[in-house]
């Protein structure tokens, strides 16, 4: 591409895992040429130095099945809005931008 992206924040932390395959593919370099972050921070995020955002899983899934028994239970109550915490995980899939020479 002529004016390339300089990051990519994946939906997940395996689909960040395809980005940084590709990079390696086509011999651009993570962090410099290209930052990359997933969502999730799965177990081998850490193995594999993905900077990604944190979101405690268990506590999502028990949300949605709460919010779910609510519906059946009740479809005419009102729409809520639960956010969940997040967290920055910094590793090595991010840095400023350095183009190659």
């Amino acid at each position: 591409m002529p004016d390339p992206p300089t990051a990519v924040f994946a939906y997940s932390d395996t689909q960040a895992f395809g980005v940084l395959r590709a990079a390696e593919e086509l011999g651009i370099s993570v962090p410099d040429e290209l930052s990359v972050i997933g969502y999730d921070d799965i177990e081998i995020a850490e193995y594999l130095h993905l900077t990604t955002i944190r979101q405690k899983l268990f506590q999502s899934g028990l949300s949605g099945a709460e919010v779910l028994l609510r519906e059946i239970n009740n479809p005419e109550a009102p729409l809520q809005e639960i956010v969940l915490p997040t967290e920055l995980v910094q590793r090595k899939t991010t840095g400023p931008h350095r183009p190659k020479a």
